[in-house]
C-alpha cells in the first residue's frame, strides 16, 4: 500500500500550461511502473493564479521595448545600416524577454509574501490536495520545492492552527527558502508568523549545499523543530548556477521519496 502524492512546484516564468509536467523527472525515479505513476502522483499547478499580472507586466516591458527598437529611417538603406539594425533589435527583443521572464520569477514569490495573495494561493492548493485525497484514502504524501515548499508548509501549519485535519502524512521539501522567508516575514510582523507547527506529520528537508536559494544551508531547527535536514550530493552532470533545479532529476533524492511512500 502506498500513499498519493502531490507535488507542488515554486517560481517559474511562464503560463500555467508552461507548468505543467513539471515534476514528470521525479516521477519517473520514484515509481518505476508507469501504471502506478499515473494512479499515484499529481501535481498541483498553482501559476495560474498570477497569469494576469504576469501578462500585464510582461506588456508593459513589450511596450517599453519598441521605443528602444531602431527603425528604418532612408528608404535605400544601406547594407551594413540594415545589418546594424536587425542585430540591435534582436538583441533588444532578447534581453526584453529576459527582462520579462525574471519579473515573471520575482514577482512569484513577492506576491506569494503578500498576505492576501498568499491566502488565494494557499486556499486554491489545498483544495487540489483534499480532491487527490478523495483518491487515496491511506493519506497524501506533498512534494514541494522551492517556494512550493514555503506554499505547502504554510497550508499545513496554518491548518494546524486552526485546529483542522488535513489528509497529509507526510511532507518532504527540497531547495526551501523557508530560513529567509521567516526573516522577510518577521521584518514586516506577517500573520504567517503564527504559523510554527505542521503537528505530528513527517517532515524531511533535502538540499545541497551549493544551493543558494536555501541559502546553502539546512532549515533552522530553531524556528521549525519538526523539520528533519538531510544534504543531498549534487549530481555530477549538474553544475552549482543549476543546482537549484537539480532536484528533481537526483536519484538519491528520488530513492528518498520512494521510501516516504510507503504506507506506514
Amino acid at each position: 500500500m502506498k500513499y498519493g502524492v502531490v507535488a507542488i512546484h515554486g517560481v517559474g516564468a511562464g503560463t500555467e500550461m508552461d507548468r505543467r509536467g513539471f515534476s514528470m523527472e521525479l516521477k519517473k525515479r520514484v515509481f518505476a511502473d508507469l501504471k502506478e505513476a499515473e494512479e499515484l502522483w499529481h501535481e498541483c499547478v498553482w501559476e495560474g493564479l498570477n497569469s494576469k499580472i504576469d501578462e500585464c507586466v510582461g506588456g508593459v516591458v513589450r511596450k517599453l521595448l519598441k521605443d528602444y527598437h531602431i527603425v528604418r529611417k532612408e528608404e535605400k538603406e544601406r547594407w551594413w545600416r540594415a545589418v546594424t539594425r536587425v542585430l540591435a533589435n534582436f538583441f533588444i527583443d532578447v534581453g526584453g524577454g529576459f527582462v520579462a521572464d525574471g519579473l515573471d520569477l520575482g514577482l512569484d514569490f513577492v506576491l506569494y509574501l503578500d498576505s492576501d495573495h498568499g491566502q488565494k494561493i494557499r486556499n486554491a492548493v489545498k483544495q487540489k490536495i483534499l480532491a487527490y485525497a478523495d483518491k487515496h484514502p491511506q493519506g497524501i504524501v506533498l512534494v514541494a520545492h522551492s517556494l512550493g515548499s514555503v506554499i505547502a508548509y504554510d497550508i499545513l501549519a496554518e491548518a494546524y492552527l486552526n485546529g483542522e485535519t488535513l489528509p497529509v502524512k507526510r511532507l518532504v521539501t527540497f531547495g526551501s527558502p523557508l530560513n529567509w522567508t521567516f526573516e522577510l516575514r518577521k521584518a514586516e510582523q506577517k500573520k504567517e508568523l503564527n504559523y510554527t507547527s505542521i503537528g505530528n506529520i513527517s517532515w524531511d528537508n533535502f538540499y545541497y549545499v551549493e544551493d543558494c536559494v536555501p541559502l546553502y544551508e539546512h532549515l533552522s531547527k530553531d524556528r521549525f523543530s519538526a523539520v528533519e535536514n538531510i544534504p543531498l550530493k549534487l549530481p555530477v552532470s549538474s553544475s552549482q548556477i543549476a543546482s537549484h533545479c537539480a532536484y528533481w532529476s537526483d536519484d538519491a533524492l528520488a530513492s528518498h521519496v520512494r521510501t516516504r511512500v510507503e504506507c506506514e
